[in-house]
């Protein structure tokens, strides 16, 4: 049996493989809920269906900057645990748990904006966090 770590770019892409994952889910749901808020809210407020694919572009790529916050700790994590704790079993308990506590945050999170945006007219911003305080 082989026990020396893998290297190379296929083991390297095994290994931060929840991170790509992590940051595909965060752009999907972003793209859920921008779709779900302008099916709610656009067509009420007469934005026309020619103006969705700019919208969702842009919105992808607002999504896809936030993505690098969001999935940088995960990256961190994997970039700088050794090869050894990696592959124990406490690490992958800790990568599921984190996977499973940071998805559900996102979707609460999508539900609230849906929620804000309801109430306010307005994209989660600093009225959001004022309004918490």
């Amino acid at each position: 049996m082989n026990t020396t770590p893998a290297r190379g770019p296929k083991a390297a892409g095994r290994r931060f493989a929840p991170a790509l994952a992590l940051g595909a889910l965060y752009l999907c749901l972003g793209a859920a809920t921008r779709l779900v808020l302008w099916l709610r809210f656009g067509t009420a407020a007469d934005v026309p269906v020619g103006d969705l694919p700019l919208l969702m572009l842009a919105g992808l790529l607002n999504d896809a900057v936030e993505s690098l916050y969001v999935v940088s700790p995960l990256v961190l994590y994997l970039l700088l645990v050794p090869d050894r704790w990696y592959r124990a079993r406490a690490s992958r308990a800790l990568l599921a748990g984190g996977f499973v506590l940071t998805l559900c945050a996102l979707i609460y999170v999508a539900a609230a904006e849906f929620y804000f945006f309801e109430e306010f007219d307005a994209r989660f911003n600093l009225v959001a966090f004022d309004y918490l305080r």
